[in-house]
């Protein structure tokens, strides 16, 4: 098993390296990579997860230090690793893409992090489609402050906050676009409200990996947008600031907060270390059979981010967090 394991990995990192220029160009931590490349196999022969990608890459410059993709290729769980332009193939993020919503509200000017917002009982009616919370099933988050919204989440809250903000129209989509948070190619097909309210909490949008790593960096690079890069080479600036650095402070401050409950969730004891969130999307595949994405951005340390990590996993309903625990168990 080892040997297999070893064979995927040493395959992975030649096909990665063989799309830079030579190797001395890569910027990839091979030692980071192998270590990474163990545990996300371990995980996914101790969890129920079909595929999984992580991403780990410097803040300052942009430059991707491990990039690991496995999956199982059939039944009997044997394991093969997605090629290095897999990590541009775009999904809907769900919950991921809620801080760049209330990022857009926020920077729209007639909305605060502290304003109030009502989420009633976990349940929205947006032109007869019903978003709903996770808290739900236990009678709904109720009131909770704007910024609230990123930290719990709350799918209704970012509506309902868009919807005051925006009255979701459209103009919520141009600033996104606007702002390089996504592209207008990114979203599908917008016939009313309903489809910006899915937007707004990242359905019927479909952004990659690279996409989603590089915003966040954005959030703890003075706003810059940079295109990852996995040679040593100069990187292209998408966008020279997303946002006020108030806003993008304002965002921060949450996912600061939120590193806690992160740490917590995945056992381990030490506080203030990390920064980040978890994102969720529930998916069917094409014969109706559901599925769920399930993902984990997160930089460290918590003051002066050095690096960024993003993690997802794709598989059936299952809270486990045993690859993020692994994962943060690598990094810290």
């Amino acid at each position: 098993m080892f040997y297999k394991r070893k064979i995927v990995f040493v395959l992975f990192v030649t096909i990665l390296l063989a799309s830079c220029k030579s190797h001395r160009e890569s910027t990839i931590d091979q030692k980071l990579q192998h270590q990474l490349d163990s545990a996300l196999q371990v995980s996914m022969k101790n969890v129920d997860i079909d595929s999984a990608k992580i991403i780990v890459m410097s803040v300052k410059d942009a430059q991707i230090k491990a990039m690991i993709g496995v999956q199982k290729k059939d039944a009997k769980g044997t394991l093969s690793s997605f090629l290095p332009e897999q990590f541009n193939t775009k999904v809907e993020p769900g919950s991921l893409f809620i801080p760049f919503s209330i990022m857009a509200a926020i920077e729209n000017g007639n909305i605060s992090a502290k304003d109030s917002v009502d989420t009633g009982n976990g349940m929205y009616n947006v032109e007869g489609s019903v978003i709903s919370d996770m808290s739900a099933f236990a009678g709904g988050y109720h009131n909770v402050e704007v910024s609230d919204c990123i930290y719990l989440p709350s799918n209704v809250g970012t509506v309902r906050t868009i919807e005051k903000s925006y009255g979701l129209n459209n103009k919520f989509l141009s600033d996104l676009v606007g702002m390089k948070l996504i592209n207008a190619s990114d979203i599908g097909k917008c016939s009313g409200k309903s489809s910006v309210a899915y937007i707004s909490i990242g359905y019927n949008l479909r952004l990659s990996p690279i996409q989603l790593i590089a915003r966040y960096n954005a959030i703890l690079n003075g706003g810059q947008v940079l295109d990852p890069v996995i040679s040593h080479e100069r990187n292209r600036i998408v966008a020279s600031k997303i946002c006020s650095d108030k806003t993008s402070n304002v965002v921060r401050e949450v996912l600061n907060k939120k590193g806690d409950l992160i740490l917590e969730k995945c056992g381990i004891k030490q506080r203030h270390l990390i920064g980040g969130t978890f994102g969720r999307t529930n998916c069917s595949d094409k014969q109706g059979k559901p599925y769920e994405i399930r993902s984990m951005c997160v930089y460290y340390p918590v003051i002066n981010p050095q690096y960024i990590c993003l993690v997802i996993r794709c598989g059936k309903h299952d809270f486990d967090m045993g690859l993020y625990r692994s994962v943060l168990n690598v990094l810290l």
